[in-house]
């Protein structure tokens, strides 16, 4: 058996969750997506996934309102999409 050995000589600082100090969070689509935050959409194979974040991206992109908002207006966001498998492509 080989054996790997791996040394880290990183200081490492230990803090109580009570000490942090928590900060608003701006929302993209309120309660769903924050604003500059990552987002990870999860479900089946072929759920629909990618034709739901396309058509949440072209809603924003033509500046019209989410579902469920009230909003006139919203910001625009870049999306990447990456598939599992090239066969699951958006072609």
């Amino acid at each position: 058996m080989i054996e790997n050995e791996i040394t880290v000589n990183v200081p490492l600082e230990v803090v109580k969750a009570s000490e942090i100090e928590s900060k608003e969070v701006k929302w993209l689509w309120y309660p769903y997506i924050p604003f500059g935050k990552g987002t990870l959409l999860q479900c089946n194979s072929g759920d629909g996934k990618s034709k739901f974040m396309l058509s949440v991206a072209a809603l924003l992109s033509k500046g019209e309102p989410l579902p469920f908002t009230e909003a006139e207006e919203n910001d625009l966001i870049l999306s990447s999409i990456r598939q599992r498998k090239m066969t699951q492509t958006i072609r």
